[in-house]
């Protein structure tokens, strides 16, 4: 399952389905408070992260950070492209 935005539709953290990574394009609607501490964490517009769960809290990893994320932050966090998770154990070697 691989989807990439253009249709105009507003995609979330929360709608990305669990075990895909997802590529962030702005954080909006929570505090700046929320929006910095976020960054702080590595979330930045135009980078990648897998989604792990979401019950009952979302999980993304970001580098090599788990941050847990209540429901109405992870639907704050705009993305526009997700697409199924590799490990790097599964990939072909090259």
């Amino acid at each position: 399952m691989r989807w990439q935005g253009g249709d105009g539709a507003r995609v979330t953290l929360a709608d990305v389905p669990a075990g895909c990574l997802a590529r962030i394009v702005a954080i909006e609607g929570a505090p700046s408070s929320r929006r910095q501490q976020l960054r702080a964490y590595g979330l930045l517009a135009g980078d990648w992260v897998r989604v792990v769960q979401h019950v009952p809290v979302t999980v993304a990893v970001v580098e090599h950070t788990e941050l847990a994320l209540e429901t109405d932050l992870a639907r704050c966090i705009l993305v526009d492209a997700f697409e199924p998770w590799v490990p790097p154990s599964a990939q072909p070697r090259r």
